[in-house]
């Protein structure tokens, strides 16, 4: 467990070996949960990122266009 400590802005300063494990980069948008009385963050992934990880991982009988993609991911 790593402790980090809250400034008087609300902010919390992310150490650099998390954020190395979990490949946040300046200006990355991470998404906070609240689970009764945890804080969740998960790093946020954009529609793109996640097609170029998927492409060749998942079979379809046709490709699929990256609007159409796209447009699901906003649903």
């Amino acid at each position: 467990m790593i402790e980090v400590i809250i400034d008087s802005k609300g902010r919390i300063s992310l150490p650099a070996e998390l954020r190395k494990e979990l490949g946040i980069k300046p200006g990355d948008k991470i998404r906070v949960f609240l689970d009764g009385k945890k804080i969740i963050f998960i790093p946020s992934v954009a529609a793109e990122e996640f097609i170029e990880k998927m492409e060749g991982k998942l079979k379809f009988k046709e490709k699929l266009a990256v609007e159409d993609i796209k447009s699901v991911w906003k649903m």
